[in-house]
């Protein structure tokens, strides 16, 4: 009765014979019997199952891999989706902030040297005005385009600071896009792990079964 116990809830083959010679054929893991196609006599094919252990729980533990996998793989596509839009976007914001500043860069150049000129005019008719050299209206007419100039010197210098904030705003997304670049490293980090565990228990799932090693006879 023991014998038969043994034989129905553990995988033993102490006396199995294939092709003359006695092969110890056993479970790679401890577990519960759940299937035994052969019997004493029975010709075997290698690789044909012997027994089956409840694999349940190692298919339970699959499946989850394969999910977390899926998962990680779908977020991975999202997030590297996510990195080219915002690096396109970036790069192009930070190649018109350039563009611009550079722009605002040469009108400033240009406001402040006509600035100077309208300031040494004006200088000029002051000092011929008190002469009485020029009539009132010239020494007018240099005021009011010094004070031009100096409006358009102001507004250019505005200009360049606004240009400026711009390009730092661009360069901010630029920092955007390496964050990403590192969230999309971390992801492919998960998935390599996870398909490191998914090849582990896929062969833990393998091992509840018991397959012939060889061909040959049950004894």
């Amino acid at each position: 009765i023991y014998w038969l116990y043994l034989r129905s809830t553990h995988v033993y083959t102490d006396d199995a014979r294939i092709a003359a010679d006695m092969i110890d054929v056993r479970s790679k893991v401890a577990g519960w019997l759940v299937d035994m196609p052969v019997s004493s006599g029975d010709h075997l094919q290698k690789g044909q199952l012997i027994a089956k252990l409840d694999a349940r729980e190692a298919d339970l533990q699959v499946r989850e891999l394969q999910s977390n996998l899926l998962a990680q793989q779908a977020d991975k596509r999202r997030a590297e989706f996510e990195l080219t839009m915002v690096t396109q976007q970036s790069g192009g914001n930070i190649d018109a902030a350039r563009s611009s500043l550079k722009a605002s860069r040469a009108k400033l150049l240009a406001a402040q040297s006509d600035l100077q000129f309208r300031s040494n005019e004006w200088n000029r008719a002051q000092s011929l005005r008190e002469r009485k050299i020029i009539s009132e209206k010239d020494w007018e007419r240099d005021r009011l385009a010094w004070q031009q100039a100096d409006q358009q010197y102001q507004q250019a210098l505005a200009a360049v600071a606004s240009a400026e904030a711009h390009l730092v705003e661009a360069d901010a997304s630029g920092g955007r896009s390496l964050i990403m670049e590192q969230d999309v490293a971390r992801i492919e980090h998960h998935i390599e792990s996870i398909s490191l565990q998914l090849q582990q228990k896929q062969v833990t799932q393998l091992d509840h079964q018991v397959l012939a090693p060889a061909p040959g006879i049950i004894d």
